[in-house]
């Protein structure tokens, strides 16, 4: 049938009939398009891309790092305290260090351990990384003022390193295996330039 302008029926908005399948009946709908059209944007709005997007979701990234590193981003990551929010653990501390729960944030950031892991790629991109927590390493992540190709490589890398701390993590846990901090290093540098390659 179409579009009904406002002056056929009395009405402030365009009005558009169409149909809709029932069981065996087809009815005509009449779908206040303004509204629809005001709903649709507002619903845009509310499920924004948030800022880390571009960082998690690069093309450099390799795609389980990528969601390893959504993971994190949403602390969704099963770090012992948030396991032990749902069962009886013995003890949540960390087992690299043993200096702590195990937490996202000690686990990538407080911890010793990490924090090698992050000088040694900080100084291997000549980069300043805010290391005081995950908001702080976002942002700082984010300020990177390096052309776009390499900050491409450094997003991978970040990725590669979240991944590759958290394989270390699970060696420790499941397997008893330490990962020292410059194998992480030589896997990234392995891992990137086979990605980019």
């Amino acid at each position: 049938m179409g579009d009904i302008s406002k002056g056929e029926i009395g009405g402030s908005t365009p009005l558009r009939w169409i149909p809709a399948s029932i069981g065996r009946n087809c009815k005509m709908l009449r779908i206040d398009l303004e509204t629809t059209l005001k709903r649709s944007i507002e619903l845009q709005r509310e499920t924004e891309k948030p800022k880390w997007a571009k960082l998690v979701w690069s093309r450099t990234c390799i795609p389980r790092h990528s969601f390893t590193m959504w993971l994190f981003m949403h602390s969704r990551l099963p770090v012992l305290q948030r396991i032990g929010r749902y069962t009886a653990i013995p003890s949540t501390d960390y087992l690299m260090c043993q200096q702590g729960p195990e937490t996202h944030e000690h686990l990538f950031f407080e911890c010793a351990y990490a924090k090698n892991i992050w000088n040694q790629l900080c100084a291997e991109w000549n980069i300043i990384l805010q290391l005081e927590g995950k908001e702080a390493f976002i942002t700082s992540l984010l300020k990177m003022s390096k052309p776009r190709k390499m900050r491409s490589l450094l997003q991978a890398s970040v990725s590669t390193v979240i991944y590759l701390i958290w394989l270390a993590r699970n060696r420790k846990f499941f397997k008893n295996i330490i990962y020292p901090a410059q194998e992480i290093l030589k896997e990234t540098r392995r891992q990137l330039t086979q990605r980019v390659l």
